[in-house]
C-alpha cells in the first residue's frame, strides 16, 4: 500500500488546465487518506459540470488506479463562501444595454444548466418599470412570492425555483428610491429564502451598473458576473459596460453576445474581429454568441439530459448555444473558485 505522503506527492502530476499550475500546489487537494486499497481525496472543486473539473477527477482516478488503488473523489464543501446556504455558486447576469435581453438569457441558461443535469433557480431583480422591452418567458408566469413568509418557499416552474422581486422594487424616474426600497428590503428576504440544494443560482440584476446592482452584489456573495451586450451594441460602448462590472465586487465571469437570429451583421469577418471587445490585458474571455428573440425561448419540451461525463461531449459542434454556454458557464465559475482557493493558498 501506497503511503498518503507519497500518493499527496503523485498527485502534482496532475495540473490545472486554466491556472497552469499542480493541483497540491493550489491548494486544491485539501485532504488523502489511504485505507487498504482505497484512496480517499478531498478536492476544492465546487462548479457542478465543469468540463475541466471532470478531467481532472478522472486524471486523479487514472492515478490512483495506476498505483493499486480505488479511488473515491469528494468535493471539500466550503460553507464560509456559499453566496447562500445550500447554494454552491450565485451568478448574476447583467448588462448597460437595453436591447440585450438578459432575462432571455437567464430563461434559457437555466434550461440549458438544467439538460446538463445541474440544480438551478433564477432570482429575477429587474425593475418592472423597464418591462416593456423585454421578450416575456416562463420566468414572468412565476408566481409573486409571499414576502412575509418566513420562511420564503420559491414558486417553482419547469422544475425550477424561481423569485421575482422586481414588482416589489419603485420603477420610475427616481433610482436611489428603488435601491433604497432594495437595501430595506433585500437582506431580509434573502434570509428568509429557503432555496434547497442548488448547484447555481442565476441572477437577474436591472440594467445598469448603478446602485440597485450594486446592492445585490454586496448583500450576497456573488461568485461571478456575466456581461450581457447585443451585437448591435457599440464597442466602445461595451468596453465601458466591462469596465463598470469589472468594479463591481465579485468576479467578471465573462462577456455574452446576443444576436437575433435573422440578423445579417454576423456574417462580416470584419464584423467578427470588432467584437473582440475585451480590453488587451483585461483577462475579461468572450462567453460566446447567443440567438434572442421570441423564436428561441425554451419550451416545456425537457431536453436530453447528461451525466458529468458527458458534458465534456457537448461541442462547438452542438446546435444547442445555450448548452454550450452553460458548460462555458461552469467552466469559468470552476476556474474563478480555485484561483479564489489558489490565492489562499499562496498568500
Amino acid at each position: 500500500m501506497i503511503p498518503e505522503d507519497q500518493l499527496w506527492e503523485r498527485l502534482r502530476a496532475v495540473e490545472d488546465p486554466e491556472l497552469d499550475v499542480d493541483i497540491v500546489s493550489l491548494g486544491l487537494v485539501t485532504d488523502v487518506h489511504v485505507e487498504a486499497d482505497v484512496a480517499v481525496v478531498s478536492l476544492a472543486f465546487n462548479a457542478p459540470l465543469s468540463p475541466a473539473e471532470w478531467t481532472m477527477c478522472d486524471e486523479i482516478r487514472a492515478l490512483c488506479r495506476g498505483v493499486g488503488l480505488e479511488p473515491r473523489l469528494y468535493a471539500d464543501r466550503d460553507d464560509q463562501r456559499e453566496p447562500v446556504p445550500g447554494i454552491k455558486n450565485a451568478v448574476a447576469i447583467g448588462t448597460t444595454d437595453p436591447d440585450a435581453e438578459t432575462g432571455l438569457v437567464t430563461a434559457n441558461l437555466a434550461m440549458g444548466l438544467a439538460s446538463l443535469g445541474a440544480r438551478v433557480g433564477v432570482l429575477d431583480i429587474r425593475l418592472d418599470g423597464d418591462d416593456e422591452t423585454w421578450i416575456e418567458t416562463w420566468i414572468e408566469t412565476a408566481d409573486p412570492p409571499d414576502l412575509s413568509a418566513d420562511p420564503i418557499v420559491p414558486p417553482t416552474v419547469r422544475e425550477v425555483p424561481v423569485v421575482r422581486l422586481g414588482p416589489a422594487i419603485p420603477a420610475g424616474d427616481d433610482p436611489p428610491a428603488g435601491a433604497t426600497v432594495l437595501e430595506l428590503l433585500f437582506p431580509p428576504v434573502l434570509e428568509a429564502l429557503e432555496w434547497g440544494p442548488l448547484d447555481y443560482l442565476l441572477v437577474t440584476l436591472p440594467a445598469g451598473t448603478g446602485r440597485v446592482p450594486q446592492v445585490v452584489v454586496e448583500a450576497m456573495a456573488i461568485d461571478g458576473t456575466i456581461a450581457v451586450a447585443s451585437a448591435d451594441a457599440d464597442p466602445a460602448a461595451v468596453r465601458t459596460s466591462i469596465e463598470a462590472f469589472e468594479s463591481l465586487e465579485p468576479s467578471l465571469l465573462g462577456v455574452l453576445e446576443t444576436v437575433a437570429r435573422r440578423s445579417s451583421g454576423r456574417g462580416d469577418p470584419a464584423r467578427e474581429n470588432e467584437w473582440q471587445f475585451s480590453r488587451p490585458g483585461s483577462g475579461c474571455p468572450t462567453l460566446g454568441l447567443v440567438p434572442c428573440d421570441r423564436s428561441t425561448i425554451a419550451t416545456s419540451a425537457e431536453p436530453p439530459r447528461f451525466d458529468g461525463h458527458d458534458v465534456a461531449s457537448v461541442s462547438e459542434a452542438d446546435d444547442a448555444p445555450f448548452r454550450r454556454l452553460a458548460v462555458a458557464v461552469a467552466d469559468r465559475v470552476g476556474a474563478v473558485n480555485r484561483r479564489t482557493v489558489a490565492r489562499r493558498q499562496l498568500a
